[in-house]
């Protein structure tokens, strides 16, 4: 991953105004979105999008943070990176979640399909991740 001032240098990261009603915005939607997909028994037609859904409940949090701090991102990997390095994430979750997002740019702009394993264990860890990346918020 690049380091985040890479992002910021290239205005896939801009600063602004912390806006705290936004950020529980977000974190309310991450919430609602993981509750309600986490709640579906994921099959051959509905896993990968379960686990599309689940990621963006990780990603609002992610963003959520960065809106508390002043930040807005355009670029999913400037969120992983900034949600790591201040300690938000832990590296191997960060990378957990960085390596889900290819995987989904591939499935969504390449019609490279996810195989049945990588969404069993993307849905798994999303989840996990969420559910430590949410009590920050509580």
């Amino acid at each position: 991953m690049k380091p985040f001032e890479f992002f910021v240098m290239n205005n896939e990261v801009r600063k602004i105004t912390p806006d705290q009603n936004e950020a529980r915005s977000l974190v309310s939607d991450a919430v609602a979105r993981a509750n309600y997909f986490s709640r579906i028994i994921p099959d051959q037609e509905n896993a990968k999008f379960i686990l599309e859904n689940l990621f963006e409940s990780c990603s609002g949090l992610l963003d959520a943070f960065m809106i508390m701090d002043g930040y807005r991102s355009y670029v999913r990997e400037a969120a992983i990176v900034y949600a790591r390095d201040k300690g938000y994430l832990f590296d191997r979750d960060a990378a957990m979640l960085d390596r889900f997002q290819d995987v989904l740019e591939r499935s969504r702009h390449f019609a490279a399909a996810p195989s049945q394993s990588e969404i069993e264990e993307g849905i798994i860890e999303c989840k996990r991740i969420f559910s430590l990346v949410v009590k920050r918020f509580i």
